[in-house]
């Protein structure tokens, strides 16, 4: 057995070659295809769906339109304020009563039907201005703790986000008492309570733009080189999104020229695994948490074939087009000769478990044990060649439009 696949494993390999043609999946092998006789050459038959052939449309002499508006003063003084920002430092405040710019280090705790959603006080730091506390939205927040003292406390009513919900509420709770309404219940707000007791009020100091600060922080040796550092930055930043926005334009402009077919089968499996990530899905799973906790294995495949059914309806059209784009910039990608390595993949996987919170030396190994860690290296290749055609094109740039202003309707 184990020779007869390295038989077909190695004829498979010799038959693309040969060809020319390119696998876009593994094949698939008939077994009852298979005709092995003594001294007789071993045949056999594979499926496998291949690259379409297309000509490459040359790409270097486009042009492409992008508003872009000059650095102005005020976006340096933003920028400034915002290095300020990241720079600033607390200290007590005296006396301790909260006023207009102050930080204040809180614990809370949410309640849903008289129920803590939490086993303990959490604490966190509030800043003066903010509209909610650890995602919770809390109408009118600053001004319910305007002149508050360390010890007081405030309570709100809250609309509870759905990850401080347990596990086991029924989001379809009030579905039976309720079924001439339209709206949508599985969206349904958890109104609770959000109860906030104050420990400290801390003063926020901003830093002045000193010759000080500039050389401690910047490496430069005046404000106005600091001025001019920071000019030079939005400017780079500028040009890098320029850059981006040309490539991804540049791309949009020359699909116009290209109606290859698509196999339909890989556009299939590529739209099953972004369903399978998808918002639809999750919303799918909790909408029906009591369904999936009860319903056989043959139901909830059912269920996941139906819901499939309709994303694919809804999104067939856009998987075609992106595959699509991604085949001609795999073939520019071949032509300009942009690679990805290994190490630039491997630190992609380690951006993305830092930010999911995941165990990052694990999900590199889960990732680089399935097809999510060749994805990854397409992923970067296509961003990597947008870049490319960003510096081969034209940029022209443009005023951007002037906006819109709503027209005031007069109040009766």
């Amino acid at each position: 057995e184990e020779t007869k696949v390295t038989l077909i494993k190695n004829a498979y390999q010799k038959a693309l070659e040969d060809s020319g043609l390119k696998a876009l999946e593994e094949p698939h092998l008939h077994e009852n295809e298979i005709n092995i006789s003594l001294n007789k050459p071993m045949e056999f038959q594979l499926i496998v769906e291949v690259e379409p052939e297309f000509e490459l449309q040359e790409y270097k002499d486009l042009e492409v339109e992008l508003e872009s508006a000059p650095i102005r003063d005020e976006d340096i003084e933003e920028r400034i304020k915002s290095h300020q920002k990241n720079h600033q430092t607390y200290e007590d405040k005296n006396p301790q009563v909260i006023e207009e710019g102050d930080s204040i280090d809180v614990q809370y705790r949410l309640f849903y039907e008289e129920e803590s959603l939490l086993e303990k006080d959490e604490v966190t730091r509030y800043h003066w201005g903010d509209k909610s506390l650890t995602g919770v939205s809390v109408e009118g927040l600053a001004e319910k703790f305007a002149g508050k003292k360390p010890g007081d406390e405030i309570s709100a009513s809250v609309n509870i986000p759905e990850y401080y919900m347990p596990a086991d509420h029924d989001h379809n709770h009030d579905h039976d008492h309720d079924h001439d309404h339209d709206h949508d219940h599985d969206h349904e707000a958890h109104v609770g309570e959000m109860k906030i007791k104050i420990n400290k009020i801390l003063k926020v100091m901003v830093p002045e733009i000193t010759e000080a600060f500039v050389k401690e922080h910047f490496s430069v040796e005046s404000v106005d080189a600091f001025r001019n550092k920071v000019r030079k930055d939005l400017e780079d930043q500028k040009l890098g999104h320029l850059k981006r926005s040309a490539g991804e334009k540049a791309i949009e402009k020359m699909m116009t020229s290209y109606q290859f077919e698509i196999p339909l089968g890989v556009i299939e499996k590529m739209m099953m695994s972004q369903f399978q990530s998808s918002p639809e899905m999750n919303q799918m799973l909790e909408a029906n948490e009591a369904f999936v906790k009860t319903a056989s294995r043959e139901e909830l495949q059912q269920k996941v074939k139906d819901l499939f059914e309709k994303y694919k309806t809804e999104h067939f059209e856009s998987a075609k087009k992106e595959f699509r784009e991604h085949l001609v910039l795999k073939k520019i990608a071949k032509k300009e000769r942009v690679y990805v390595t290994e190490q630039e993949a491997e630190f992609r996987v380690r951006l993305l478990a830092q930010f999911q919170g995941l165990p990052v030396n694990e999900t590199l190994e889960r990732f680089k044990n399935s097809e999510q860690f060749g994805m990854i290296r397409s992923q970067l290749q296509n961003e990597k060649t947008i870049e490319l055609l960003g510096d081969r094109v034209k940029i022209k740039e443009i005023e951007p439009a002037p906006k819109k202003e709503l027209a005031k309707v007069p109040v009766p």
